[in-house]
């Protein structure tokens, strides 16, 4: 396997990130959990949001605070991270 840097103004720096083909490669240490010799890519063309047509950033009823001149006002989101074509992701 071959590897290219990032760019030279990155090495002036210090190398953060590798490349493979067009792809940045980051190193992430063992503490994650992920083994040391396995590589796992992803890509975004096939990741998506979709968020709950109710909770789309939706404002809940004002609530008063006891203790100050104060009103807040809760907004709830929620959403799931969704894939699609399992088999373009590879690793």
């Amino acid at each position: 396997m071959s590897f290219r840097y990032t760019s030279s103004e990155e090495g002036k720096g210090g190398f953060t990130s590798l490349k493979y083909k067009d792809a940045e490669v980051v190193y992430d240490s063992s503490d994650s959990g992920m083994p040391s010799n396995h590589m796992y890519f992803l890509t975004t063309e096939y990741i998506g949001m979709t968020t709950h047509k109710d909770a789309n950033m939706s404002t809940l009823e004002d609530k008063m605070s006891l203790n100050q001149d104060a009103v807040v006002i809760p907004i709830i989101n929620q959403c799931n991270l969704t894939t699609a074509n399992r088999a373009r992701h590879w690793g």
